[in-house]
């Protein structure tokens, strides 16, 4: 299994999982921030008139709330929805509230590896499409909607279908002058803007190597913009560090089985014969100019 696959494999509590198949899978973390937090509450207020208890959430020490879209609060709705995500974190327990103010916290979907809440192998959800960059840690990172986000705060778990894997390999370095976003944009221009619709889209090789942590982050970040279910890179010793000098005391390398993509060899799948940029999965054709 590759990487996402054997994380979602761990998280529904199944020896293997393959592309297509539908799980219940563990959430580790989840992230709301002061645009898709208040929707989330309006899903707690509808569930609570249908009877649905919603007193208390599954694990609040697993999940954390993020101030960045609206601050500071430049008209009453913006300031009324910070009240209402102030009062929702204190009344369930949720102590990571990260609170604007001097400019001491980040964005939502950086918070997660600047503060190390998230590790290689972890499923971590978000209400925010770019959810998807802590995938650079070699976790299982998406955006869901207020809906979803809702169900996994109640319960601790939600559905996926395993996406196909799409995997790009860069050997080598860079050009001078040539960063880790003209690579992706390279790739969404290829592929458009919906060329990993309900994909992943993971990285890999020597240059993926030798990329700093925070050019990984831009990879895959940028995985929403071509649609991607998410984007993932294999953790290494690199990440380890990253995550070690952010306070982390259990982050270790989670990686895919080696044999995951063993049909490709030198840029060519030996079971087409044609050229690709990469491609795990089934029902699929490869990549290629």
């Amino acid at each position: 299994m590759n990487i996402v696959e054997k994380i979602l494999a761990r998280a529904s509590g199944k020896s293997s999982v393959a592309p297509d198949d539908v799980v219940f899978a563990d959430v580790d973390k989840v992230m709301m921030h002061d645009v898709s937090g208040p929707g989330v509450l309006k899903v707690f207020d509808k569930l609570k008139k249908q009877g649905i208890a919603v007193d208390k959430l599954w694990d609040p020490t697993k999940v954390w709330v993020a101030e960045d879209h609206f601050v500071p609060s430049a008209d009453k709705l913006s300031a009324e929805n910070i009240v209402k995500l102030s009062n929702f974190t204190k009344n369930y327990g949720i102590e990571k509230h990260f609170k604007y103010g001097m400019g001491q916290y980040g964005i939502c979907h950086t918070l997660s590896h600047e503060e190390a809440m998230v590790m290689p192998g972890d499923v971590y959800v978000g209400g925010d499409s770019h959810t998807n960059t802590t995938g650079a840690l070699g976790a299982f990172a998406c955006g869901l909607g207020h809906t979803d986000v809702a169900y996994v705060l109640l319960n601790g778990e939600i559905w996926f279908k395993v996406p196909e894997t799409y995997y790009f390999k860069l050997n080598g370095k860079l050009p001078p002058h040539v960063m880790a976003k003209d690579f992706i944009l390279k790739i969404i221009g290829d592929i458009g803007n919906d060329g990993g619709a309900y994909n992943t889209m993971q990285f890999g090789g020597t240059g993926i190597d030798e990329m700093s942590i925070e050019s990984r982050l831009t990879l895959a970040n940028m995985t929403t913009e071509a649609g991607a279910k998410n984007g993932i890179i294999e953790s290494d010793e690199k990440t380890v560090q990253y995550l070690k000098e952010r306070g982390s005391t259990n982050a270790s390398v989670f990686r895919g089985d080696a044999d995951a993509g063993e049909h490709i060899k030198n840029g060519v799948d030996s079971k087409t014969n044609l050229p690709i940029i990469s491609l795990y999965g089934k029902n699929k054709k490869p990549f290629g100019r």
